[in-house]
């Protein structure tokens, strides 16, 4: 087989070298023709009629653009005009709602955006907070959001439990406007029973109804404590915050909310002056904790005054609940309840009564929310009830003991209206604003406090046992608190008149009312039910 001899290295180190070299050549060769190209294309775009030619062109894509956003602008205002034409003829004869639905369908029909206006929202919540089958069947008629993205609204709000920054932030912008009258504000808590579980909030992304106890186990809260702050002088509202807790909050962590709210809307320009709750165990403790009593029914806090008066409607319950279930020794005598019963068996009978509110459930309370009811209990211990009663004794109907319940509902019903005025010349005395020229209505304030310690509550054996009930107590701190807060006004922010009905909890009851009313009615609400209906209140 024949061999091959193999290449010369020299001739190859040759060959090599010439194909590099011819390479580089044509690289330099293409950089110098590009270069020459880029040196033509300037030379020719620095010419005036090139530089016109794009000027003009420039000019005319921007006069078609105009004109193509002028159409859609005439379009857009011609259908504008009709809508605002429309809704000038329909307006008087729609309510707000009905208008701000109509708006929202018209913007939406003549226009591509998605997104709904801020008083169409408020809407939107409003209805899916009373029924939850009325929205479905709304929603179906008149095309509105799902009930998912309505759950996405509410959770886009920031309101968690406890006090929100951004909630105190709006309202200290609020006060700047208010007059220095109008910044007297009182506190009020109150307690709302809960339904326990747990719940998962997707906008949170976390577990609702249970926490960590300090002993470390996990506890499923059963109540939720309201803070709202109102005004002394003008009629005005708000919610500042909320907490939970497993049973009852304590009495140490109620002080310690106090004194927080108290200071945060001292911040935010305010003064608090009173603060109302009712006569529940851990309020009632609370209350000995301030150092508060009858001699001295307030407590102070960075050298203000802050007066403590509990709530007039629970006590006035509490009154008619004690004579419901004994007798009671007054200056008079000694008042029962048969000598109601026997007023309604004999005043039902007549064709015109004395007593016309009076009906079997006052004198025969339902077992449930029978004793709860704050309108049957005035209906009970009222003027009109007294006045039948000694009526019906001039008749010889009932006997001359009964006088004593007569004084006895006569007494508790002046009490009532002066811890619950809200004209400042009322009907009576006793129904008109604290002032100078009341003076029947101050001097009864102090003497119903003298009275208040003659009443002598008795159990089956005749034995005192006023130390079971704490209505005695909290009438005589009431009393005595609005008469010094009146007075504590007067010198300090030059208040003419004192509203008592505005030291009331109606405003934070009305508040729990509307949340149990939620989807029907809603007595015990769980955590996140709770935290819900409180973001919608704060919407509407």
């Amino acid at each position: 087989m024949e061999r091959r001899s193999l290449p010369d290295p020299k001739l190859s180190r040759k060959i090599l070298q010439t194909n590099e070299y011819i390479r580089g050549e044509k690289k330099r060769l293409a950089a110098v023709a590009k270069k020459k190209r880029l040196e033509k294309h300037k030379a020719r775009n620095k010419s005036p009629q090139r530089k016109l030619r794009q000027i003009i062109k420039a000019k005319q894509d921007a006069l078609r653009y105009l004109r193509r956003q002028r159409k859609k602008l005439s379009v857009k205002v011609t259908t504008q005009e009709k809508e605002e034409a429309v809704l000038d003829v329909v307006s008087p004869l729609l309510t707000k709602d009905e208008v701000v639905m109509l708006k929202e369908r018209l913007r939406r029909g003549s226009s591509t955006t998605k997104k709904y206006s801020s008083q169409f929202k408020r809407l939107v919540i409003r209805l899916s907070f009373k029924s939850a089958s009325a929205f479905k069947y709304l929603s179906k008629r008149l095309h509105l959001p799902s009930r998912s993205t309505v759950h996405r609204w509410i959770s886009s709000i920031s309101f968690v439990e406890g006090f929100d920054q951004d909630l105190f932030r709006l309202l200290e912008e609020r006060v700047k406007s208010l007059p220095e009258k109008d910044r007297v504000v009182s506190i009020i808590m109150d307690e709302m029973a809960l339904k326990e579980g747990m719940e998962y909030d997707r906008g949170r992304d976390m577990i609702t109804g249970v926490r960590r106890a300090p002993s470390g186990n996990y506890v499923h809260p059963a109540s939720a404590l309201g803070i709202m702050v109102t005004g002394v002088r003008s009629k005005w509202k708000q919610v500042v915050g909320y907490h939970f807790a497993e049973k009852a909050v304590p009495a140490e962590q109620i002080h310690k909310i106090l004194l927080d709210s108290i200071a945060r809307l001292s911040k935010c320009g305010l003064h608090v002056v009173n603060w109302t709750s009712d006569q529940g165990s851990t309020f009632s403790s609370l209350v000995g904790r301030l150092g508060a009593h009858e001699k001295r029914p307030f407590f102070a806090l960075a050298g203000r005054k802050v007066f403590v008066t509990p709530d007039p409607p629970h006590l006035l319950k509490s009154a008619r609940n004690a004579l419901l279930d004994h007798n009671i020794m007054t200056e008079n005598g000694e008042a029962s309840w048969r000598h109601l019963e026997a007023l309604y068996q004999h005043d039902r009978k007549q064709q015109y009564r004395l007593a016309p509110k009076l009906t079997l459930e006052h004198i025969e309370p339902p077992p449930l929310y029978g004793r709860m009811s704050v309108s049957k209990a005035s209906h009970i211990l009222s003027n009109t009830v007294s006045c039948a009663i000694q009526t019906y004794v001039q008749a010889g109907a009932l006997p001359a003991e009964a006088l004593a319940t007569a004084h006895y509902c006569s007494f508790f019903d002046r009490v009532f209206d002066c811890l619950n005025s809200s004209r400042r010349n009322g009907a009576t005395s006793y129904k008109s604003a604290l002032q100078q020229s009341n003076k029947e209505g101050l001097e009864f304030v102090e003497d119903a406090v003298c009275q208040l310690k003659t009443l002598q509550i008795l159990d089956k054996d005749s034995n005192v046992i006023n130390q079971r009930f704490r209505f005695l107590q909290g009438f005589a701190l009431a009393l005595s608190s609005v008469k010094a807060l009146y007075e504590h006004l007067q010198q300090e922010f030059g208040f003419e008149f004192l509203l008592t009905r505005r030291l009331c909890q109606d405003s934070i009851e009305n508040f729990f009312g509307v949340i149990r009313g939620r989807n029907g009615y809603n007595a015990n609400p769980t955590c996140l039910e709770f935290s819900r209906s409180v973001k919608i209140i704060l919407c509407d």
